[in-house]
This record gives C-alpha cells, structure tokens and sequence, in this order.
C-alpha cells in the first residue's frame, strides 16, 4: 500500500480518536452537578478507560519534545564549536607572530651586538629578497643598492662570516654571488699555520661546503683551523672570517693538498647581512 493511502487513513484515526475523547470530557462536566457519586464513578471508568491513551499521549508528547530539544541542543554545540574552532585559530596565529617577533628581536640583537663590537669599521646592513630559485645558494639579492653606497666588488658578511661579494648594482637592490659558487675564488689563510690557498664552492653536502685549494705539501693545517681572508688579490679585504677546516687530502697528481672548510654564515638560513663599505678590517666575528 501506498504511503500517501496510509497517512490520510491514520489521520482520520486521530480525528476520531480525538471526537470520542472530547465528547466523554463533556459528558463528565454536564453531569457534575447533577449526582457526585454518580459522577466520581462514571468519571473513574472514563479515566480507567482513557488512562491508555492518555498516556501514550504523553509519552508522544515527551518525546517529540526530546527530539527538538535534542535538535536545539545540536544546534547549539555545532555554532560553539564553530566558535571554539575559530579561538583556537586565533590563538595559533597570534603564536606563530609571537614566535616571529622573538627571531626578528634575536636577529636586531645579534645585529646591534655586531655593530658594537665593530664601530670602527664602515657597512650597511640588507635584507636577503631573493635567491637562487634552485636553491643552490650560489646567487642572492639584497635590498640596497646605489643610492646606499653599495659598488660592485664590495665584500656581504653576516655575524658569523663572509658572504661573497656584489657583482651587480642597481640603485634599490645589489646581486650578490656567494662563495659557494664554483666560480667563486677568495684567497684564504689559515690563522694558526699561515698557509695560504683559493677558496671555492664545492658540489658536496649540496654545495655547502668550500674547497681550499694549492696548500703546500709540508703545510702543518688540520682539523678545526680557521681560515679567513688573506687580503691577496684585492678582491676581499684581510680577515673576514671564511669557515672551519673539516678535513684535508693530498690533491691527485700534484704536490698539494686540499683541505674542505665549513663555512662560517649560514646560508640555508641567510636572512639579513651587511655590505662592508670599507678596505682594511680588523672584524670581530662571533
């Protein structure tokens, strides 16, 4: 059978249902006064009678209500959720700029420290914009240029140790080629032996990691040496720290050995550095 044969039937049910019911209510009031006895007892009948049906009214009536309280409570807890959802948001976000706050605040720092430490020596410090898109670090660009008094050929360090050197000058930004390019060449010195040698890039540990070329043979350098700018060649001024020896080999084929150097900045990490606008330094590294 069809549900919309069997909906109008069960309504017709109720309507009947609820005739009869009326009807008896009547019946018990229009007697009230006629006889109490009477009354009480016919009265207790109707209620033994209608008692069923009262309370099959009842429990429909309760649970309808279950149900639509059920349905506001539902209501409820999804637009709490929403709320609680969109606070915790709030608070992530409010953390993430919390934490950015504390770098840019360590960066100033250390940025303040350096200049302290070198007030005699002349440099501007620049934000790192762009790099290699192949993230080779071989490559970077810095927001200063011309108008701040940056030249092509000037040396960029960080805190902790050479950069490279700029080789294209705009007036608002510099290119900036980093000594972990393979065509990079910095004449390095070892501090403590005083052995000189090329500095280059190098394609290990992807390309973070330098080679010092042309050590002589009976050099005395190991292990942990720093070795730092030799002056020679005119391109980088004396004394800018370069990186830490991490190994040295004799070179195949030749009376040289080949020492690999940790370098000393950063560069998966560069973010601000300083163009050293001056020739002869004397720079306090961390």
């Amino acid at each position: 059978m069809k549900r919309g044969v069997i909906m109008p039937r069960f309504l017709k049910y109720i309507r009947v249902f609820a005739i009869i019911l009326i009807v008896l209510i009547l019946i018990i009031i229009s007697v009230k006064s006629y006889n109490a006895s009477y009354v009480n007892k016919f009265g207790g009948y109707i209620s033994f009678l209608i008692k069923p049906a009262q309370k099959a009214v009842y429990a429909v009536s309760q649970y309808v209500n279950d149900v639509f309280t059920s349905i506001a409570e539902i209501g409820s807890l999804k637009r709490e959720n929403i709320k609680l959802k969109n606070e915790v948001l709030k608070l992530q976000e409010q953390n993430r700029k919390l934490k950015e706050l504390a770098i840019e605040n360590k960066q100033l720092r250390d940025m303040l420290n350096f200049k302290r430490k070198n007030e005699g020596i002349k440099f501007i410090g620049a934000n790192v914009i762009a790099r290699n898109p192949l993230d080779t670090f071989d490559l970077i660009v810095i927001d200063v240029g011309k108008k701040n008094g940056v030249k092509p050929g000037m040396a960029v360090i960080t805190s902790e140790g050479l950069v490279g050197k700029v080789i294209q000058v705009s007036e608002n930004w510099s290119k900036v080629l980093s000594i972990l390019d393979q065509t990079s060449a910095v004449s390095g010195i070892d501090v403590r032996t005083r052995d000189t040698g090329i500095v280059r890039g190098s394609e290990e540990n992807g390309g973070n990691v330098l080679t010092m070329e042309y050590i002589p043979i009976d050099s005395k350098m190991k292990v942990g040496d720093e070795i730092v700018t030799s002056g020679l060649g005119g391109i980088f001024p004396k004394g800018l720290y370069i990186g830490k020896v991490i190994s040295i080999s004799r070179s195949t084929g030749s009376l040289m050995k080949i020492a690999k150097i940790k370098p000393g900045a950063d560069f998966m990490r560069l973010e601000d550095v300083y163009v050293v606008l001056s020739n002869s330094l004397d720079i306090n590294f961390k």
